[in-house]
Parts: C-alpha cells; structure tokens; sequence
C-alpha cells in the first residue's frame, strides 16, 4: 500500500494550496486530465477573471493522481482524509463534493464527445419540445383549393378542408457507466473520460440514426401508402445521374394536393460515400454564376447510413436497415 502513496504530483498539503482549493477547481483539474476544459469564457469580467484562475489551477495542478482528488474532496467537505485507498474513496463519496465534481467533469466529456460527432440530417431536420412520453400527432390542412370570385353583395363560400395528421412518440435513450475502484486506485480514470466522451458521440449519432431508419424503412404514412411512392412523387429507382436527377426534382415541382401547385424544391441532395463524387460533378456543373442559395440545385450531403455495405440499426425496433450505392 506505501507505493500507492507515492505517485506523480501528489496533493498539495501547504496551506496556500488549501486556501485556493474549490470545488469549481477541482473539478477543472480534473477536466484538464480528461482533456475538455475549454479556455474561452464569454461571461463578464468578473465570470472570466473566475474562469482564469480555474485554468491556473488546472493547469499547475494536472499531475493529480485519482486518489489526490479524493483527498482533495475530502478536504473540501471537513471530513478526515484515510490513508488506506478504499476507505479514502469511501470517505470521499459519502461528502458532497466528490459525486458533483466527477458529474461535472464527466457532463463536460459528454459534451465534448456530443459536439465532435458529424450529424448529416442537420439542415433539413427541425426540432421540438415535448412534456410527456404520449404519443403525439404533427398536425396540418390539406392545401385550399383556389379563392372563389366574390360577386358584388355576395357572401363568401365555406371553406371545406382536413387535417392531415402523422403519429410519433418521445422515448430516451441511456447508457450506464460503473467506476470499478480498482481503476481509482490504480491511477486509470482516464479511460472514464474517454468513455463518456463515446457516450457523447453516441448520443449525437442517435438522431440521424432514428432519421434514416425512418427513411430506409419506407413505412406508411397516414394515407397507406409508403414514405417514397410514385403518388408522392418522390420515388425512383433510377441509378443516380444528372438526367435522373432533373427527372426527380421536376416530379417534386408538379406534385400537387387538391390539384394546388406547391412547387416543392428539392434543396437537399443526400447520398451514399459511392456517389458523392458523381453528386458533386453533377451539382457543380449546374451551379450558376451567383452562388447565392438560388442559383444552387441542392446542397450535398453525405452519410454512409444511406450505402448497401453500411446502412443503419433502427435505435427503436433493431431492425437492420441497408442503402443503395447506386440510387
């Protein structure tokens, strides 16, 4: 047990040291070593003088040994500081510190791992608040046929319309993480924030992972017919090519609802890693000399959900889900 004790920067006992300990500095330590403490600070100039001496702190103290933080915690709360690891530890978490400090540096993780993930569903995906795990229903009219010529004295006539309605539900996702006191002691909580920064990433791929398992199932909609259908106008199963490619967004721009024109645009091209290089040929050739968003056809996005070897696992239902290389 002595050579647990003797290990690289070991706590500070000087009282100096004491005196700057807080448990906003702890726990910056502690992400300095998990590598996701950020050096910019946007607050006042009292939040960015605090946010200073965290990192002045970090940075000085950063050789702590897992156990230095739990003597550190430990000191924070009043309570006596064992010599033996596993009552340390103990000791440790029994306080108030210990458990907020490690939540904070490990949601910071999180975060880190969450911003770093590519998600190719932003731009043409929205978001929104739900209260409540019910199933919900997205809401809207059919479009309204033309306006009637009001003669002179005349009353308008009533507008005849339905609501068109789609099903979803709210669920949550989770993961788990259990600290072995083994890896404490021996120094390797390193590897707790290179797991929740995975979690993070994990978190940001569940988005477009439910999107595309959406689209690849092609399920039916509310009028029984499925997501990609000839009478949506948005179906081909036509290799991918410039012609092919005109011949699609031309059907989205004659699609109709109660014979109204709705001139859907098509701004979004997404594809498989196989296509991406025709898609940019194809996308290049036809931008125009402004290069303002009107003089685009489609902004490209790529993601490898969407290709036959890849493809997607429906988070929901587990299901396998394979694209196409050449569609």
């Amino acid at each position: 047990m002595h050579l647990l004790t003797n290990k690289r920067g070991a706590f500070p006992r000087d009282s100096r040291a004491a005196d700057k300990l807080t448990p906003d500095r702890l726990a910056a330590t502690l992400m300095k070593r998990y590598g996701c403490l950020s050096g910019e600070c946007t607050g006042s100039d009292l939040a960015k003088e605090a946010h200073s001496q965290r990192m002045e702190f970090a940075e000085k103290y950063q050789g702590w040994t897992a156990l230095d933080y739990f003597r550190a915690a430990c000191r924070l709360d009043g309570i006596n500081q064992p010599d033996e690891p596993g009552e340390l530890i103990r000791a440790a978490t029994s306080g108030g510190t210990s458990p907020s400090v490690f939540v904070t540096s490990h949601n910071a993780a999180l975060q880190v791992g969450f911003d770093s993930g590519p998600d190719s569903t932003r731009g043409w995906t929205g978001e929104s608040d739900k209260k409540d795990f019910l199933q919900a229903e997205v809401n809207r009219l059919d479009a309204i046929a033309q306006l009637q010529r009001l003669p002179r004295g005349g009353a308008a006539e009533h507008i005849t319309t339905d609501a068109v309605s789609e099903n979803y539900n709210l669920s949550r996702y989770a993961a788990q993480v259990l600290f072995a006191e083994q890896d404490i002691i021996n120094d390797h909580i390193d590897i707790y924030g290179q797991r929740f920064k995975d979690i993070g990433r994990a978190a940001a791929r569940l988005r477009p992972d439910l999107v595309y398992s959406i689209l690849l199932a092609n399920a039916n909609m509310r009028d029984a017919v499925a997501l990609f259908a000839a009478g949506h106008s948005n179906d081909s199963a036509l290799a991918f090519s410039a012609a092919n490619l005109q011949a699609a967004l031309a059907a989205m721009r004659l699609h109709r609802e109660n014979d109204v024109p709705l001139n859907i645009r098509g701004r979004y091209l997404i594809v498989s890693p196989a296509l991406q290089y025709d898609a940019r040929k194809v996308l290049r050739e036809t931008l125009l000399t402004g290069h303002g968003d009107d003089d685009v056809l489609c902004r490209l996005r790529v993601d490898d959900r969407l290709s036959a070897s890849g493809g997607v696992t429906d988070p929901v239902s587990g299901t396998k889900h394979s694209g196409s290389d050449t569609t």
